[in-house]
């Protein structure tokens, strides 16, 4: 992976988005944090940003909806962000809801710095954006 990469973590859970955004730094990439919808579209439709961890958990609006909305962006703004949707639940129905709303792949919590890195980089180091 290339250094000085830029990510945004969405999570309401601050420890979980430290967790995230240090294993996001070992890896090599810059990134913030927001908790809420409106900052992260805010972020996404600047362009500055070449990754998004979605988590389910943000209060003010599903992780479908945020996801189908960071689509609709991409699609106003002529850019392409790959989303790895982050859940709790295991149920692979969950998943594929995150899926079908555009996440481009659904890691279950805890997320483990190997499976993290493996995602981003099948992600972004080639030109595959459906791992899912």
């Amino acid at each position: 992976m290339r250094n000085n990469r830029k990510a945004i973590i969405a999570e309401l859970r601050s420890i979980e988005a430290t967790h995230l955004k240090l294993m996001l730094k070992r890896k090599g990439w810059d990134s913030d944090v927001v908790n809420n919808s409106i900052d992260l579209l805010n972020k996404v439709a600047s362009g500055n940003y070449e990754l998004v961890l979605l988590s389910n958990n943000l209060l003010d609006e599903p992780a479908e909806e945020i996801a189908q909305e960071i689509r609709n962006i991409e699609k106003d703004n002529n850019i392409r962000i790959p989303i790895i949707a982050i859940t709790s639940y295991s149920i692979e129905a969950e998943k594929r809801k995150l899926i079908k709303a555009g996440a481009d792949y659904c890691l279950t919590k805890p997320v483990y710095n190997q499976n993290l890195s493996d995602v981003i980089i099948g992600l972004t180091e080639q030109d595959n954006y459906s791992l899912a």
